[in-house]
């Protein structure tokens, strides 16, 4: 198997927008200089990530990676609205 390659780029993640990471996306809810909030849409994690950066990934596409993570938790909004929906179907 081949072993992955990593290249750390110099741009900051832009609060919006969005990054793939460990096969999920995560979007950018806000940026600070060391942490940012970031969103999972797929079901609605939030977490603090921390330490928050861009990497090139086998030369090909693009990942937000971050050191760790804290007070990740879902939104209850996301979790109220799939409960409706299965609920009606």
């Amino acid at each position: 198997m081949k072993k992955r390659s990593y290249r750390r780029l110099p741009e900051r993640p832009i609060k919006g927008a969005t990054y793939l990471n460990g096969g999920s996306l995560y979007r950018i809810v806000s940026i600070g200089p060391d942490r940012a909030v970031v969103n999972r849409p797929k079901d609605g994690w939030v977490c603090v990530a921390h330490g928050p950066a861009l990497y090139m990934v086998d030369e090909d596409h693009v990942e937000l990676q971050w050191d760790y993570s804290t007070q990740g938790h879902f939104l209850s909004d996301y979790i109220a609205a799939k409960a409706a929906a299965e609920t009606a179907l």
